[in-house]
């Protein structure tokens, strides 16, 4: 709603939870095509404007993967290390991450949004359709706040199995799983980031744990976010009826 209030496109909690429910478990089809689409197809269905619903679908998707990118630029700078890895690879993440926000700078948003549009309309875009800086930054810090929870649950992970975990190794952890969560996303053949997201995990926590350690931290760490997902899905699938509702008007 953050996104949608400037619009006049608000929609009640329950709608935005069922929106993001159905689309957060398309990630799991290859291409990122079916969780960018199923948001913007479920948001017009839920009257919003098809052009604000492909904006802030656009704007959501690439915070997924800046937010990530963010937390491990700064968790990265904080510990000061990232044994086992070449120093351009940080350096590369740093410039990255520094591009990236740039995108979501207001002006060079919308100039990106207007490009597109042109692109594909063959005319600019209406100015009542340009973003301003007030929810790009406030949708960023809540993604930057999910995914510092997110990469902490992980670490807690390694302290459970590990048992001994310095402050500097648990944000390295955050750190090393941001990192992989971002390309991951980033990944168009990869359902989810799956493969990419565990390979890239293996390599970075290999440089600070045993191997037994690390596979066990890893496995247990992807079958926390899929079963997440799948009851993130369920509960919304339960409470909201969402599936039983399209049955019931197809068959009127």
């Amino acid at each position: 709603n953050m996104q949608l209030k400037p619009y006049g496109n608000a929609l009640p909690g329950k709608k935005l939870y069922s929106i993001y429910a159905q689309s957060w478990i398309g990630r799991y089809i290859p291409g990122k095509v079916a969780w960018v689409g199923g948001k913007i197809y479920f948001a017009t269905q839920e009257g919003v404007d098809k052009n604000v619903a492909v904006i802030t679908s656009f704007l959501d998707s690439m915070l997924q993967v800046i937010g990530s990118l963010l937390v491990a630029a700064v968790f990265f700078l904080v510990v000061q290390r990232a044994p086992g890895v070449d120093d351009s690879l940080i350096y590369l993440t740093y410039a990255l991450t520094a591009a990236l926000l740039l995108c979501l700078v207001p002006r060079v948003f919308n100039f990106i949004v207007n490009l597109v549009h042109k692109a594909l309309k063959r005319t600019a875009i209406d100015e009542k359709y340009r973003m301003t800086g007030g929810p790009i930054w406030a949708s960023t810090a809540v993604v930057v706040g999910a995914k510092i929870l997110s990469g902490m649950a992980v670490a807690i992970i390694a302290l459970s199995v590990f048992g001994k975990v310095s402050l500097a190794d648990f944000l390295y952890v955050v750190a090393a799983n941001c990192a992989a969560t971002a390309i991951g996303m980033a990944a168009l053949f990869a359902p989810a980031g799956l493969g990419v997201k565990e390979s890239l995990q293996v390599v970075l926590l290999g440089a600070v744990f045993p191997r037994e350690v690390v596979l066990v931290v890893v496995t247990l760490a992807s079958l926390q976010s899929i079963l997440g997902d799948l009851v993130f899905y369920a509960v919304a699938r339960l409470t909201l009826g969402f599936g039983k509702k399209k049955r019931e008007e197809q068959e009127e």
